[in-house]
């Protein structure tokens, strides 16, 4: 519906021409109309978390790229239901340099971060396994073959704060996401 029929419509109903099937098509018409508009100008999703890369490389190929580990930590005991472990951060310098958004900016970027964490079985969900730091999704996990990992590569530096709480849960905002007792380390970190 455009918005001069929006117009139109509106003006129909003020002076009582919401009639009949043609009255009762336009107020569907209207209501459907607005929950689109309303998405659009919706805050972060789940589609968000997943980077967008311009460049020669997929972020498929960037998950499998060799990295240099940075920090993982040492907790050996199964933590809440989720069973998580522990965490390894590497860092991935990129073969060549690719586009990402970061913050909502497109960027040039030639780092790349990959978090690990180890724990489960993960179950396979309606909803998405998400990995956060202190609170704040920064990507989607991708499954090991075996659910006994799951892997998320940022290209935003700033969102890995050395001494964050690393958690995993199910979606954005999951209130039963689970803290790893380990702690973020980054001082290897450039």
């Amino acid at each position: 519906m455009t918005a001069a029929n929006v117009v139109r419509f509106r003006m129909s109903v003020a002076r009582g021409g919401l009639t009949g099937l043609p009255g009762l098509i336009g107020l569907i018409a209207l209501f459907c109309w607005a929950p689109v508009k309303a998405q659009q100008v919706e805050p972060a999703t789940l589609r968000d978390l997943q980077p967008v890369v311009e460049g020669e490389l997929s972020l498929y190929q960037i998950h499998k790229l060799p990295g240099r580990l940075l920090s993982q930590g040492t907790n050996n005991r199964s933590i809440g239901s989720l069973a998580l472990l522990t965490y390894q951060l590497e860092e991935i310098q990129l073969p060549t340099p690719l586009r990402t958004k970061i913050q909502g900016q497109m960027q040039e970027v030639s780092t790349a971060w990959r978090i690990t964490v180890t724990g489960g079985p993960f179950t396979v969900r309606d909803a998405p396994a998400v990995i956060s730091i202190d609170g704040v999704p920064i990507g989607i996990g991708a499954e090991s073959p075996d659910l006994r990992r799951l892997t998320v590569v940022t290209f935003n530096r700033a969102a890995l704060r050395d001494g964050g709480t690393i958690s995993v849960g199910y979606g954005i905002g999951d209130p039963e996401a689970v803290e790893l007792p380990d702690k973020l380390i980054m001082k290897a970190a450039r």
